[in-house]
């Protein structure tokens, strides 16, 4: 029996009942005989399982026409994923997002999770929680171990797994949980080597996937994030991770990272920073569940910047809050700092009422938002000015 080689697994929608094996044609001509378990119209993907029970996901275009029609019929009856897209869970729903400080320090060492979830539980309202596994916008310091980077650049991975730990809080306490990440890497490609832990750490980095691939190119460098740094993470932690959020997403190779992913977890979420900025838009259409989100960059305007008003009404002109391209939906959200700064800031730059009323039409609509706070490390909470914040408003939606 001809291989189907996988690149992609996609949300599985399985078919009712029990599914015979069928003789199928790949485009190129060869024949497999294959159960066909599931069919996912949204990222136009098929899972199959072979005949020594091997489950394999590809694309439906592997296919030839006539066994795509066939594919098609198999799934009659199934539910579109257009219908219930992957990131139906987060429609309608709001969290709060923070990052801790990376790498192996006394910050990571002593945080207190449960004091932090007690904290995070008495803002109403709330579904999910996005914190990070890599620095804000640094590559080079993660907030679990790595069986990498921990001996290559020691320091850069907490010894404790705290994301680990507190993955695993947030959803004992019913809270989805999503994960930042900062797609540069150890490669530091977005923001260079003199930034996060400096030259030494990247040159150890590159000198590593040197050996390891043969080559410490740009494009070898994306490659090596994901299949060794996103992959032993998304393996590590499953269904841990209901969700990530790549940032400055143009540095990495997307369709790699959704790949490792989406194998790990087919049901996890994802979104790219990379795209225009304070719009709303699917604009990684065969890769990306939810929207950015990422307003006018702050040094430009507030995110309360009315300049940021049509990314609320782009997911009010949604039929349910999903954003359409090529016949794929990406859920509308917006992910928008409370302060002046994304992870700092002294004053909230919101009104009240503004708050409320932006929240409240994109919820309406059938989108998500997620606020971004600052974090204190030396308390182990969120900003308690934010927390305050969030509390007012969330009492008030509808």
């Amino acid at each position: 029996m001809k291989k189907i080689f996988l690149f992609c697994i996609g949300w599985l929608l399985c078919l009712t009942g029990h599914a015979d094996f069928v003789m199928l044609t790949s485009a190129g001509g060869d024949t497999c005989e294959v159960e066909v378990v599931s069919v996912d119209i949204t990222r136009q993907t098929v899972t199959v399982n072979s005949r020594n029970k091997r489950l394999m996901t590809g694309s439906l275009s592997w296919f030839d026409e006539e066994s795509q029609k066939r594919i098609h019929h198999l799934a009659h009856g199934v539910e579109s994923s257009l219908e219930h897209p992957a990131a139906q869970w987060m429609s309608g729903k709001w969290g709060i997002g923070w990052r801790v400080y990376a790498g192996n320090n006394k910050y990571a060492q002593r945080l207190d999770v449960n004091r932090l979830v007690e904290q995070v539980k008495t803002i109403p309202g709330m579904s999910y929680v996005l914190f990070n596994l890599s620095n804000g916008a640094d590559g080079s310091k993660y907030t679990a171990p790595h069986s990498v980077l921990s001996k290559i650049n020691p320091g850069s991975c907490s010894e404790r797994d705290l994301f680990d730990e507190l993955a695993t809080a947030f959803q004992a306490a019913g809270y989805k949980v999503l994960v930042y990440m900062a797609t540069e890497g150890p490669a530091k490609l977005k923001h260079g080597p003199t930034h996060g832990m400096g030259p030494d750490s990247v040159g150890k980095w590159k000198a590593w996937v040197q050996a390891q691939y043969g080559s410490s190119d740009v494009g070898t460098l994306k490659k090596a994030y994901a299949e060794v740094i996103v992959r032993e993470f998304a393996q590590r932690y499953g269904t841990k991770i209901d969700g990530w959020w790549f940032d400055h997403a143009s540095f990495g190779n997307i369709e790699l990272i959704h790949r490792e992913i989406t194998q790990a977890n087919p049901k996890a979420i994802v979104a790219f920073n990379s795209g225009k900025l304070g719009v709303t838009e699917n604009s990684n259409p065969d890769y990306e569940d939810f929207t950015l989100g990422h307003p006018t960059p702050l040094r430009r305007v507030l995110a309360s910047s009315k300049n940021n008003l049509r990314m609320v009404t782009s997911i009010e002109a949604t039929e349910n809050g999903f954003c359409m391209k090529d016949g794929k939906a990406s859920l509308g959200h917006m992910f928008m700092p409370m302060k002046n700064r994304w992870n700092s800031g002294k004053d909230i730059v919101w009104p009240e009422e503004q708050a409320v009323e932006w929240m409240q039409r994109v919820l309406k609509a059938g989108g998500a938002w997620t606020w971004n706070v600052p974090f204190h490390e030396a308390t182990s909470e969120i900003n308690p000015a934010a927390v305050d914040f969030a509390i007012r408003v969330g009492a008030q939606l509808r």
